[in-house]
Protein backbone atom coordinates (compact mmCIF):
# COMPACT_ATOMS: atom_id res chain seq x y z
CA UNK A 1 0.00 0.00 0.00
CA UNK A 2 1.62 3.23 -0.76
CA UNK A 3 1.40 5.28 2.31
CA UNK A 4 2.45 8.73 0.48
CA UNK A 5 0.52 11.72 0.66
CA UNK A 6 -2.15 11.57 -2.89
CA UNK A 7 -0.67 14.02 -5.44
CA UNK A 8 -3.71 16.37 -5.53
CA UNK A 9 -3.07 17.48 -2.47
CA UNK A 10 0.97 18.58 -2.68
CA UNK A 11 1.91 21.90 -4.32
CA UNK A 12 4.92 20.82 -6.50
CA UNK A 13 7.18 23.14 -5.66
CA UNK A 14 9.23 25.25 -8.81
CA UNK A 15 12.83 24.34 -8.94
CA UNK A 16 13.84 27.91 -6.92
CA UNK A 17 10.71 27.38 -4.72
CA UNK A 18 11.77 25.60 -0.87
CA UNK A 19 10.57 22.09 0.27
CA UNK A 20 9.06 20.01 2.88
CA UNK A 21 8.71 16.09 2.71
CA UNK A 22 8.53 13.76 5.20
CA UNK A 23 10.26 10.24 5.36
CA UNK A 24 10.68 7.36 7.74
CA UNK A 25 8.63 9.46 10.15
CA UNK A 26 11.45 12.65 10.34
CA UNK A 27 10.37 16.14 8.49
CA UNK A 28 12.98 16.96 5.65
CA UNK A 29 13.12 20.81 4.06
CA UNK A 30 14.96 22.80 1.85
CA UNK A 31 15.31 26.27 1.46
CA UNK A 32 14.19 28.47 -2.17
CA UNK A 33 16.50 29.79 -3.88
CA UNK A 34 17.23 33.32 -4.64
CA UNK A 35 13.42 34.74 -5.47
CA UNK A 36 11.66 31.50 -4.45
CA UNK A 37 9.54 30.67 -1.81
CA UNK A 38 9.67 29.13 0.73
CA UNK A 39 7.97 26.09 2.21
CA UNK A 40 4.77 25.96 4.48
CA UNK A 41 3.98 23.09 7.08
CA UNK A 42 0.18 22.19 7.94
CA UNK A 43 0.20 20.49 11.48
CA UNK A 44 -3.57 19.32 12.05
CA UNK A 45 -5.40 19.96 15.35
CA UNK A 46 -5.07 16.71 16.40
CA UNK A 47 -4.14 15.12 20.07
CA UNK A 48 -1.99 12.63 18.68
CA UNK A 49 0.91 14.37 17.15
CA UNK A 50 2.79 17.13 18.15
CA UNK A 51 5.74 18.96 16.21
CA UNK A 52 8.17 21.31 18.19
CA UNK A 53 10.04 23.68 16.06
CA UNK A 54 13.05 24.99 17.55
CA UNK A 55 11.54 24.15 20.86
CA UNK A 56 8.01 25.61 20.47
CA UNK A 57 5.37 23.23 19.89
CA UNK A 58 3.24 24.35 16.52
CA UNK A 59 -0.13 24.11 14.93
CA UNK A 60 -1.48 25.06 11.85
CA UNK A 61 0.04 26.59 8.69
CA UNK A 62 4.15 27.25 9.68
CA UNK A 63 6.51 28.68 7.08
CA UNK A 64 9.96 26.20 7.51
CA UNK A 65 13.44 26.61 6.63
CA UNK A 66 16.26 24.33 6.28
CA UNK A 67 17.84 26.42 9.48
CA UNK A 68 14.97 25.18 12.13
CA UNK A 69 14.89 22.11 14.29
CA UNK A 70 11.60 20.11 13.52
CA UNK A 71 11.17 17.24 16.37
CA UNK A 72 7.53 14.98 16.14
CA UNK A 73 6.05 13.42 19.01
CA UNK A 74 3.26 11.04 18.33
CA UNK A 75 0.68 9.58 21.14
CA UNK A 76 0.36 5.88 21.02
CA UNK A 77 -2.58 4.49 23.12
CA UNK A 78 -1.32 0.78 24.81
CA UNK A 79 -3.68 -2.20 24.75
CA UNK A 80 -5.45 -2.88 27.92
CA UNK A 81 -7.08 -6.11 29.33
CA UNK A 82 -8.81 -6.77 32.56
CA UNK A 83 -10.54 -9.80 33.73
CA UNK A 84 -13.50 -10.69 35.54
CA UNK A 85 -15.06 -13.50 37.46
CA UNK A 86 -19.05 -13.89 36.20
CA UNK A 87 -20.54 -17.04 38.59
CA UNK A 88 -24.14 -18.39 37.72
CA UNK A 89 -26.73 -18.41 39.52
CA UNK A 90 -26.50 -21.96 40.39
CA UNK A 91 -22.76 -21.64 41.46
CA UNK A 92 -22.15 -24.67 38.74
CA UNK A 93 -20.35 -22.77 36.47
CA UNK A 94 -17.47 -19.88 36.83
CA UNK A 95 -16.89 -18.16 33.69
CA UNK A 96 -14.05 -16.05 32.53
CA UNK A 97 -14.71 -12.49 31.13
CA UNK A 98 -11.65 -11.21 29.44
CA UNK A 99 -12.27 -7.19 28.47
CA UNK A 100 -9.91 -5.83 25.81
CA UNK A 101 -9.22 -2.35 24.94
CA UNK A 102 -7.10 -2.68 21.95
CA UNK A 103 -4.51 -0.21 21.52
CA UNK A 104 -3.46 2.52 19.13
CA UNK A 105 0.05 4.09 17.73
CA UNK A 106 0.26 6.76 14.48
CA UNK A 107 2.89 7.21 12.54
CA UNK A 108 3.34 10.00 9.43
CA UNK A 109 2.62 8.81 6.32
CA UNK A 110 5.73 9.53 3.90
CA UNK A 111 4.54 12.11 1.47
CA UNK A 112 6.83 13.84 -2.01
CA UNK A 113 8.42 17.16 -1.45
CA UNK A 114 5.90 20.12 -1.80
CA UNK A 115 6.24 23.92 -1.23
CA UNK A 116 2.93 23.00 0.99
CA UNK A 117 2.81 20.07 2.68
CA UNK A 118 -0.11 18.83 5.23
CA UNK A 119 1.12 16.07 7.64
CA UNK A 120 -0.85 12.99 7.01
CA UNK A 121 -1.42 10.20 10.00
CA UNK A 122 -2.51 6.99 10.07
CA UNK A 123 -3.24 4.66 12.53
CA UNK A 124 -2.33 1.21 13.40
CA UNK A 125 -4.24 -1.00 16.18
CA UNK A 126 -1.98 -2.57 18.77
CA UNK A 127 -3.52 -6.04 20.32
CA UNK A 128 -2.63 -7.00 23.51
CA UNK A 129 0.19 -9.64 23.99
CA UNK A 130 -0.79 -13.05 25.69
CA UNK A 131 -1.35 -13.12 29.14
CA UNK A 132 0.74 -15.44 31.07
CA UNK A 133 -0.33 -18.98 32.20
CA UNK A 134 0.71 -17.73 35.21
CA UNK A 135 -0.96 -14.89 35.76
CA UNK A 136 -4.37 -16.74 34.20
CA UNK A 137 -3.83 -19.39 37.28
CA UNK A 138 -3.33 -16.57 39.88
CA UNK A 139 -6.49 -15.02 38.71
CA UNK A 140 -8.09 -18.66 39.09
CA UNK A 141 -6.39 -19.34 42.75
CA UNK A 142 -7.30 -15.85 43.63
CA UNK A 143 -11.10 -16.43 43.04
CA UNK A 144 -11.04 -19.31 45.32
CA UNK A 145 -12.37 -22.02 42.85
CA UNK A 146 -12.29 -25.96 43.76
CA UNK A 147 -14.32 -27.07 40.67
CA UNK A 148 -13.08 -28.66 37.56
CA UNK A 149 -10.84 -26.30 35.24
CA UNK A 150 -10.83 -26.72 31.94
CA UNK A 151 -7.44 -25.65 31.02
CA UNK A 152 -7.59 -25.64 27.16
CA UNK A 153 -10.52 -22.50 28.02
CA UNK A 154 -8.46 -21.19 30.03
CA UNK A 155 -5.49 -21.16 26.96
CA UNK A 156 -7.50 -19.73 24.98
CA UNK A 157 -8.84 -16.97 26.80
CA UNK A 158 -4.85 -16.09 27.15
CA UNK A 159 -4.51 -15.71 23.46
CA UNK A 160 -7.66 -13.83 22.78
CA UNK A 161 -7.39 -10.51 21.31
CA UNK A 162 -10.83 -9.52 21.66
CA UNK A 163 -13.43 -9.13 24.42
CA UNK A 164 -14.30 -12.58 24.83
CA UNK A 165 -15.51 -15.42 27.47
CA UNK A 166 -15.46 -18.93 28.55
CA UNK A 167 -16.59 -21.27 30.79
CA UNK A 168 -13.38 -22.13 32.96
CA UNK A 169 -14.90 -23.91 36.01
CA UNK A 170 -17.89 -26.42 36.28
CA UNK A 171 -19.56 -27.85 39.61
CA UNK A 172 -21.03 -31.37 39.79
CA UNK A 173 -24.52 -30.66 39.15
CA UNK A 174 -26.68 -33.20 42.02
CA UNK A 175 -28.19 -36.41 40.32
CA UNK A 176 -31.98 -36.11 40.56
CA UNK A 177 -33.51 -38.67 42.50
CA UNK A 178 -36.53 -40.96 40.02
CA UNK A 179 -39.43 -42.51 41.69
CA UNK A 180 -40.45 -45.50 41.13
CA UNK A 181 -41.55 -45.80 37.54
CA UNK A 182 -43.72 -48.20 35.75
CA UNK A 183 -42.54 -49.13 32.35
CA UNK A 184 -45.36 -49.82 30.62
CA UNK A 185 -46.63 -53.82 28.83
CA UNK A 186 -49.68 -53.05 26.92
CA UNK A 187 -49.14 -51.92 23.79
CA UNK A 188 -50.55 -48.56 22.78
CA UNK A 189 -53.86 -48.75 20.74
CA UNK A 190 -52.76 -48.02 16.88
CA UNK A 191 -54.62 -46.35 14.73
CA UNK A 192 -55.58 -42.61 13.94
CA UNK A 193 -59.06 -42.61 15.69
CA UNK A 194 -60.21 -40.09 17.86
CA UNK A 195 -61.30 -42.04 20.74
CA UNK A 196 -58.73 -44.78 21.58
CA UNK A 197 -58.91 -47.71 24.24
CA UNK A 198 -57.13 -50.01 25.89
CA UNK A 199 -59.21 -52.60 27.39
CA UNK A 200 -57.46 -55.47 29.78
CA UNK A 201 -58.64 -58.23 31.67
CA UNK A 202 -58.27 -58.56 35.48
CA UNK A 203 -54.86 -60.00 36.39
CA UNK A 204 -53.39 -59.02 33.27
CA UNK A 205 -50.05 -57.03 33.83
CA UNK A 206 -49.75 -53.93 32.39
CA UNK A 207 -46.56 -52.39 33.60
CA UNK A 208 -43.13 -53.46 35.25
CA UNK A 209 -42.05 -51.45 38.59
CA UNK A 210 -38.87 -49.92 37.69
CA UNK A 211 -37.34 -49.57 41.75
CA UNK A 212 -36.59 -45.85 42.82
CA UNK A 213 -33.04 -44.34 41.85
CA UNK A 214 -31.60 -42.28 44.84
CA UNK A 215 -30.79 -38.77 44.32
CA UNK A 216 -26.30 -37.88 44.46
CA UNK A 217 -25.51 -34.71 46.31
CA UNK A 218 -23.64 -31.57 43.93
CA UNK A 219 -21.07 -29.71 44.37
CA UNK A 220 -20.66 -26.18 43.25
CA UNK A 221 -17.80 -24.19 41.86
CA UNK A 222 -16.25 -23.13 45.67
CA UNK A 223 -16.52 -26.92 46.95
CA UNK A 224 -19.61 -26.40 48.43
CA UNK A 225 -21.99 -29.57 48.94
CA UNK A 226 -25.29 -29.03 46.73
CA UNK A 227 -28.03 -30.97 48.41
CA UNK A 228 -30.20 -33.47 46.51
CA UNK A 229 -34.08 -31.93 45.99
CA UNK A 230 -37.05 -34.04 47.00
CA UNK A 231 -38.01 -36.51 44.50
CA UNK A 232 -40.50 -35.49 42.00
CA UNK A 233 -44.00 -37.36 42.25
CA UNK A 234 -44.56 -40.38 39.99
CA UNK A 235 -47.99 -41.53 38.78
CA UNK A 236 -51.11 -42.26 41.36
CA UNK A 237 -51.73 -45.52 41.18
CA UNK A 238 -56.03 -46.18 41.44
CA UNK A 239 -57.61 -48.98 43.24
CA UNK A 240 -58.08 -50.80 39.87
CA UNK A 241 -54.62 -51.70 40.02
CA UNK A 242 -51.96 -53.76 42.56
CA UNK A 243 -48.56 -54.47 42.59
CA UNK A 244 -47.78 -57.86 41.89
CA UNK A 245 -44.02 -59.11 42.29
CA UNK A 246 -42.19 -56.15 40.77
CA UNK A 247 -45.29 -56.01 38.02
CA UNK A 248 -48.58 -53.89 37.88
CA UNK A 249 -51.43 -56.02 37.61
CA UNK A 250 -55.32 -55.29 36.65
CA UNK A 251 -57.59 -55.97 39.79
CA UNK A 252 -60.86 -55.52 37.63
CA UNK A 253 -61.27 -55.83 33.82
CA UNK A 254 -62.19 -52.21 31.80
CA UNK A 255 -60.45 -49.08 30.29
CA UNK A 256 -56.33 -49.41 31.07
CA UNK A 257 -55.68 -45.42 32.26
CA UNK A 258 -51.59 -44.83 31.62
CA UNK A 259 -50.29 -41.14 32.54
CA UNK A 260 -47.88 -39.66 34.10
CA UNK A 261 -50.11 -38.40 36.35
CA UNK A 262 -52.52 -41.69 36.98
CA UNK A 263 -52.30 -45.18 36.53
CA UNK A 264 -55.83 -46.98 37.21
CA UNK A 265 -58.40 -49.50 34.87
CA UNK A 266 -61.51 -48.07 34.75
CA UNK A 267 -65.15 -50.31 34.48
CA UNK A 268 -66.76 -47.32 32.64
CA UNK A 269 -66.02 -45.69 29.36
CA UNK A 270 -68.09 -41.88 29.35
CA UNK A 271 -68.06 -40.64 25.72
CA UNK A 272 -68.99 -36.68 26.52
CA UNK A 273 -70.46 -36.28 22.90
CA UNK A 274 -71.66 -37.72 19.26
CA UNK A 275 -69.86 -40.64 18.35
CA UNK A 276 -69.43 -41.22 14.32
CA UNK A 277 -67.51 -43.69 11.85
CA UNK A 278 -64.22 -41.15 12.53
CA UNK A 279 -63.93 -42.67 16.45
CA UNK A 280 -63.12 -46.05 15.08
CA UNK A 281 -64.71 -48.97 16.15
CA UNK A 282 -64.75 -48.42 19.87
CA UNK A 283 -63.85 -52.07 21.59
CA UNK A 284 -63.87 -51.56 25.57
CA UNK A 285 -63.55 -54.70 27.76
CA UNK A 286 -66.63 -52.71 30.37
CA UNK A 287 -69.33 -50.61 30.14
CA UNK A 288 -69.90 -47.38 28.07
CA UNK A 289 -72.16 -44.66 28.49
CA UNK A 290 -72.76 -42.21 25.16
CA UNK A 291 -73.59 -38.34 26.40
CA UNK A 292 -74.48 -38.06 23.09
CA UNK A 293 -76.00 -40.55 19.66
CA UNK A 294 -74.42 -42.98 17.69
CA UNK A 295 -74.36 -41.80 14.10
CA UNK A 296 -73.51 -42.88 10.55
CA UNK A 297 -70.74 -45.56 10.70
CA UNK A 298 -70.25 -45.51 14.12
CA UNK A 299 -69.41 -48.93 16.15
CA UNK A 300 -68.96 -50.24 20.41
CA UNK A 301 -68.79 -53.20 21.47
CA UNK A 302 -68.16 -53.59 24.82
CA UNK A 303 -68.35 -56.27 27.61
CA UNK A 304 -70.51 -54.92 30.29
CA UNK A 305 -73.85 -52.12 29.46
CA UNK A 306 -74.28 -49.59 26.72
CA UNK A 307 -76.12 -46.69 27.70
CA UNK A 308 -76.63 -43.93 24.82
CA UNK A 309 -78.42 -41.03 26.35
CA UNK A 310 -79.26 -39.67 22.49
CA UNK A 311 -80.32 -42.04 19.01
CA UNK A 312 -78.75 -44.55 17.25
CA UNK A 313 -78.58 -44.16 13.57
CA UNK A 314 -77.08 -46.47 10.87
CA UNK A 315 -74.63 -48.01 13.65
CA UNK A 316 -73.77 -50.71 15.33
CA UNK A 317 -73.74 -52.21 19.49
CA UNK A 318 -72.73 -55.31 20.42
CA UNK A 319 -72.82 -55.16 24.22
CA UNK A 320 -71.93 -58.00 26.41
CA UNK A 321 -74.48 -56.56 28.90
CA UNK A 322 -78.11 -54.85 28.28
CA UNK A 323 -78.26 -52.12 25.47
CA UNK A 324 -80.08 -48.36 26.67
CA UNK A 325 -81.19 -46.44 24.18
CA UNK A 326 -83.29 -43.05 25.21
CA UNK A 327 -83.76 -42.24 21.90
CA UNK A 328 -84.86 -44.13 18.43
CA UNK A 329 -82.80 -46.33 16.87
CA UNK A 330 -83.27 -46.01 12.92
CA UNK A 331 -80.71 -48.41 10.52
CA UNK A 332 -78.32 -50.16 12.83
CA UNK A 333 -77.73 -53.26 14.92
CA UNK A 334 -78.01 -53.75 18.55
CA UNK A 335 -77.40 -56.52 20.73
CA UNK A 336 -77.88 -57.09 24.14
CA UNK A 337 -75.68 -60.26 25.52
CA UNK A 338 -73.64 -60.41 22.44
CA UNK A 339 -70.86 -62.17 24.33
CA UNK A 340 -72.91 -64.64 25.83
CA UNK A 341 -74.41 -65.58 22.89
CA UNK A 342 -70.95 -65.81 20.81
CA UNK A 343 -69.24 -67.80 23.49
CA UNK A 344 -72.01 -70.30 23.26
CA UNK A 345 -71.17 -70.67 20.05
CA UNK A 346 -67.23 -71.02 21.03
CA UNK A 347 -67.96 -73.36 24.07
CA UNK A 348 -68.19 -76.82 21.45
CA UNK A 349 -65.00 -75.67 19.53
CA UNK A 350 -63.34 -75.58 22.75
CA UNK A 351 -64.62 -78.61 24.23
CA UNK A 352 -63.79 -80.69 21.55
CA UNK A 353 -59.91 -78.89 21.16
CA UNK A 354 -59.24 -79.75 24.84
CA UNK A 355 -60.74 -84.00 24.24
CA UNK A 356 -58.62 -84.04 21.45
CA UNK A 357 -55.05 -82.51 22.86
CA UNK A 358 -55.42 -85.21 25.86
CA UNK A 359 -55.96 -87.75 22.96
CA UNK A 360 -52.88 -86.34 21.09
CA UNK A 361 -50.80 -85.94 24.29
CA UNK A 362 -51.24 -89.86 25.31
CA UNK A 363 -50.57 -90.62 21.28
CA UNK A 364 -47.18 -88.14 21.60
CA UNK A 365 -45.99 -89.91 24.78
CA UNK A 366 -46.11 -93.10 23.91
CA UNK A 367 -44.28 -92.58 20.14
CA UNK A 368 -41.88 -90.71 21.98
CA UNK A 369 -40.90 -93.49 24.20
CA UNK A 370 -41.01 -95.86 21.72
CA UNK A 371 -38.74 -93.32 19.54
CA UNK A 372 -36.36 -92.51 22.13
CA UNK A 373 -34.81 -96.48 22.26
CA UNK A 374 -33.39 -96.25 18.64
CA UNK A 375 -30.24 -95.55 17.66
CA UNK A 376 -31.63 -92.38 15.32
CA UNK A 377 -33.64 -91.12 18.00
CA UNK A 378 -32.31 -87.37 17.93
CA UNK A 379 -33.92 -87.42 13.99
CA UNK A 380 -36.34 -88.90 14.72
CA UNK A 381 -38.22 -87.53 17.85
CA UNK A 382 -37.90 -83.56 16.11
CA UNK A 383 -40.48 -85.04 13.46
CA UNK A 384 -43.63 -86.72 16.18
CA UNK A 385 -45.69 -83.35 16.69
CA UNK A 386 -45.78 -82.77 12.82
CA UNK A 387 -46.43 -86.11 11.97
CA UNK A 388 -48.90 -86.84 14.85
CA UNK A 389 -51.01 -83.80 13.38
CA UNK A 390 -50.60 -83.96 9.52
CA UNK A 391 -51.89 -88.22 10.24
CA UNK A 392 -53.80 -89.07 12.83
CA UNK A 393 -54.66 -86.01 14.48
CA UNK A 394 -55.57 -83.99 11.44
CA UNK A 395 -59.19 -82.84 13.56
CA UNK A 396 -56.90 -81.56 16.24
CA UNK A 397 -54.68 -79.50 13.47
CA UNK A 398 -58.04 -78.15 11.71
CA UNK A 399 -59.80 -77.59 14.56
CA UNK A 400 -56.55 -75.13 16.27
CA UNK A 401 -56.64 -73.44 12.58
CA UNK A 402 -60.13 -72.70 12.87
CA UNK A 403 -59.13 -71.17 16.41
CA UNK A 404 -56.67 -69.17 14.95
CA UNK A 405 -58.74 -67.51 12.15
CA UNK A 406 -61.83 -66.86 14.64
CA UNK A 407 -58.78 -64.70 16.95
CA UNK A 408 -59.96 -61.65 15.15
CA UNK A 409 -63.48 -61.74 15.93
CA UNK A 410 -63.13 -62.89 19.81
CA UNK A 411 -59.22 -61.58 20.75
CA UNK A 412 -60.64 -57.79 20.84
CA UNK A 413 -62.35 -57.49 23.80
CA UNK A 414 -60.57 -61.42 25.41
CA UNK A 415 -56.87 -61.20 26.20
CA UNK A 416 -57.18 -64.23 27.63
CA UNK A 417 -58.42 -66.04 24.13
CA UNK A 418 -55.87 -63.84 22.52
CA UNK A 419 -53.01 -65.17 24.45
CA UNK A 420 -54.03 -68.93 23.41
CA UNK A 421 -54.20 -67.91 20.10
CA UNK A 422 -50.57 -66.79 20.36
CA UNK A 423 -49.68 -69.60 21.76
CA UNK A 424 -51.47 -71.68 18.66
CA UNK A 425 -50.15 -69.83 16.12
CA UNK A 426 -46.43 -69.51 17.20
CA UNK A 427 -45.96 -73.25 18.23
CA UNK A 428 -48.68 -74.88 16.31
CA UNK A 429 -49.04 -74.12 13.03
CA UNK A 430 -46.94 -74.70 9.62
CA UNK A 431 -43.24 -75.17 10.37
CA UNK A 432 -43.35 -74.15 13.93
CA UNK A 433 -44.67 -77.58 14.70
CA UNK A 434 -41.24 -78.68 14.81
CA UNK A 435 -40.47 -76.93 17.36
CA UNK A 436 -43.03 -78.70 19.64
CA UNK A 437 -42.26 -80.55 22.80
CA UNK A 438 -43.80 -82.21 25.89
CA UNK A 439 -43.84 -79.11 27.39
CA UNK A 440 -45.76 -77.34 24.90
CA UNK A 441 -48.11 -79.42 24.63
CA UNK A 442 -48.94 -79.45 28.55
CA UNK A 443 -48.79 -75.72 28.24
CA UNK A 444 -51.97 -75.81 25.84
CA UNK A 445 -53.72 -78.42 27.13
CA UNK A 446 -53.88 -76.27 30.91
CA UNK A 447 -54.45 -73.18 28.77
CA UNK A 448 -57.47 -74.79 27.00
CA UNK A 449 -58.72 -76.34 30.46
CA UNK A 450 -58.99 -73.12 32.11
CA UNK A 451 -60.74 -71.54 28.91
CA UNK A 452 -63.06 -73.88 28.61
CA UNK A 453 -63.80 -73.35 32.16
CA UNK A 454 -63.95 -69.56 31.60
CA UNK A 455 -65.80 -70.01 28.14
CA UNK A 456 -68.92 -72.10 30.06
CA UNK A 457 -68.99 -69.69 32.77
CA UNK A 458 -69.20 -66.28 30.46
CA UNK A 459 -72.13 -68.33 28.01
CA UNK A 460 -74.22 -69.17 31.13
CA UNK A 461 -74.28 -65.13 31.57
CA UNK A 462 -77.35 -63.33 32.94
CA UNK A 463 -79.69 -62.68 30.30
CA UNK A 464 -79.45 -59.06 28.86
CA UNK A 465 -82.61 -56.31 28.39
CA UNK A 466 -82.55 -54.14 25.20
CA UNK A 467 -84.11 -50.90 25.79
CA UNK A 468 -85.33 -48.29 22.89
CA UNK A 469 -87.78 -45.30 22.72
CA UNK A 470 -88.39 -47.02 18.62
CA UNK A 471 -86.88 -48.82 16.13
CA UNK A 472 -86.81 -48.50 12.11
CA UNK A 473 -85.66 -50.57 9.75
CA UNK A 474 -83.01 -51.97 12.62
CA UNK A 475 -82.18 -56.05 14.16
CA UNK A 476 -82.53 -55.70 17.45
CA UNK A 477 -81.13 -59.10 19.92
CA UNK A 478 -81.36 -59.70 23.38
CA UNK A 479 -80.61 -62.68 25.25
CA UNK A 480 -83.54 -61.06 27.80
CA UNK A 481 -86.19 -58.69 27.04
CA UNK A 482 -86.50 -55.82 24.43
CA UNK A 483 -88.40 -53.04 25.50
CA UNK A 484 -89.50 -50.36 22.84
CA UNK A 485 -91.23 -47.59 25.03
CA UNK A 486 -91.81 -45.07 22.29
CA UNK A 487 -93.94 -44.81 19.06
CA UNK A 488 -93.07 -48.90 18.10
CA UNK A 489 -91.07 -50.80 15.77
CA UNK A 490 -91.25 -50.09 12.31
CA UNK A 491 -89.54 -52.54 9.55
CA UNK A 492 -87.61 -54.06 12.30
CA UNK A 493 -86.24 -57.08 13.23
CA UNK A 494 -86.16 -58.25 17.18
CA UNK A 495 -85.11 -61.12 18.50
CA UNK A 496 -85.43 -61.92 22.18
CA UNK A 497 -84.43 -64.25 24.44
CA UNK A 498 -86.97 -63.45 26.97
CA UNK A 499 -89.84 -60.91 26.68
CA UNK A 500 -90.94 -58.41 23.91
CA UNK A 501 -92.47 -55.29 25.00
CA UNK A 502 -93.68 -52.85 22.35
CA UNK A 503 -96.14 -50.02 23.94
CA UNK A 504 -96.64 -48.35 20.69
CA UNK A 505 -97.09 -50.21 16.96
CA UNK A 506 -95.51 -52.82 15.05
CA UNK A 507 -95.81 -52.27 11.34
CA UNK A 508 -93.64 -54.80 8.83
CA UNK A 509 -90.78 -57.09 9.82
CA UNK A 510 -90.93 -59.54 12.53
CA UNK A 511 -90.38 -60.39 16.43
CA UNK A 512 -89.63 -63.54 17.97
CA UNK A 513 -89.49 -64.12 21.30
CA UNK A 514 -88.50 -66.88 23.78
CA UNK A 515 -91.26 -66.08 26.43
CA UNK A 516 -94.02 -63.48 25.40
CA UNK A 517 -95.02 -60.45 23.40
CA UNK A 518 -96.37 -57.49 24.26
CA UNK A 519 -97.52 -55.59 21.53
CA UNK A 520 -99.93 -52.38 21.87
CA UNK A 521 -100.98 -52.06 17.68
CA UNK A 522 -100.29 -54.90 15.58
CA UNK A 523 -100.52 -54.14 12.00
CA UNK A 524 -102.00 -50.98 9.81
CA UNK A 525 -105.06 -50.25 8.26
CA UNK A 526 -103.83 -51.33 5.33
CA UNK A 527 -102.82 -54.84 5.76
CA UNK A 528 -98.92 -54.39 6.44
CA UNK A 529 -97.55 -57.51 6.60
CA UNK A 530 -95.79 -58.16 9.87
CA UNK A 531 -95.50 -61.16 12.38
CA UNK A 532 -95.33 -61.87 16.06
CA UNK A 533 -93.91 -65.44 17.69
CA UNK A 534 -93.18 -66.83 20.80
CA UNK A 535 -91.43 -70.31 21.02
CA UNK A 536 -91.96 -71.67 24.03
CA UNK A 537 -95.56 -73.96 24.30
CA UNK A 538 -96.45 -71.83 27.85
CA UNK A 539 -95.81 -68.89 26.66
CA UNK A 540 -98.09 -66.08 25.29
CA UNK A 541 -98.67 -62.91 22.82
CA UNK A 542 -101.02 -60.03 23.98
CA UNK A 543 -102.12 -57.45 21.87
CA UNK A 544 -103.83 -54.21 22.07
CA UNK A 545 -104.78 -53.56 18.44
CA UNK A 546 -104.45 -56.60 15.96
CA UNK A 547 -105.24 -55.55 12.08
CA UNK A 548 -105.44 -57.79 9.22
CA UNK A 549 -102.22 -59.64 7.57
CA UNK A 550 -101.18 -60.34 10.80
CA UNK A 551 -99.49 -63.64 11.85
CA UNK A 552 -98.71 -64.63 15.07
CA UNK A 553 -97.35 -68.21 16.81
CA UNK A 554 -97.00 -69.78 19.77
CA UNK A 555 -95.70 -72.86 20.31
CA UNK A 556 -95.93 -73.79 17.28
CA UNK A 557 -99.44 -72.87 16.98
CA UNK A 558 -100.15 -70.20 14.08
CA UNK A 559 -102.97 -67.34 13.55
CA UNK A 560 -103.35 -65.50 10.64
CA UNK A 561 -105.67 -62.53 10.69
CA UNK A 562 -108.36 -61.42 8.44
CA UNK A 563 -110.41 -58.97 10.41
CA UNK A 564 -109.02 -55.75 13.30
CA UNK A 565 -109.02 -57.52 16.52
CA UNK A 566 -109.19 -56.30 19.98
CA UNK A 567 -107.76 -56.48 23.40
CA UNK A 568 -105.98 -60.47 21.87
CA UNK A 569 -104.43 -62.56 24.28
CA UNK A 570 -103.00 -65.87 22.04
CA UNK A 571 -101.52 -68.69 23.44
CA UNK A 572 -100.60 -72.12 22.57
CA UNK A 573 -103.76 -73.72 24.34
CA UNK A 574 -106.37 -72.39 22.01
CA UNK A 575 -109.44 -70.19 23.84
CA UNK A 576 -112.71 -71.59 24.71
CA UNK A 577 -114.63 -71.58 21.41
CA UNK A 578 -111.38 -72.52 19.49
CA UNK A 579 -110.73 -68.32 18.64
CA UNK A 580 -107.79 -66.40 19.21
Amino acid sequence: MDDREPAASISVPRPRDGAAWVKSGRIHVTDPDAGGMYAVLHVPADERIQVWMNGTPVRGEVIVDKSMELLVELQTVPPRVTYEWVVSEDRLTARLRKHVQTGMAVRLLDTAPARMLTLRLKAVPIPPDPTPLDDMMALLDAAGFSGEVDHAALAELARAVETEERVVVRGRAPRLPEPERYQRLIPEPEGHERIRVTSVAVGTPVAEVLPAVPGVPGRDVYGAEIPVPGPPKGPVLGDGVTVVQNRLVALRSGRLVFSPQRIDVHQELVIERDVTAQDGPIVFDGCVTVHGSLLDGASIRAAGDVVVLGNVLCATVLAGGGVDVAGNVVGSRLWAGYHASVYDTLLPLVREISSALLTFQRDYTILVANAAKRPDAARILPRIPAALLDGRHTLLAASLQVFVDDAQQFSELDCRYRRIADMVKNRWIGIQRSRLNAEDVEALIAAFRTYEQEVELASQAPRATLTAASAASSTLNATGDIVITGAGVFSSALESGGKVTVAGRVRGGFIHAEVAADIGVLGSEFGAECSVRVRRQDGWIRIGTRHPQTLVECGGRRDRSLVTQYQVRFSYEPAEGGCP
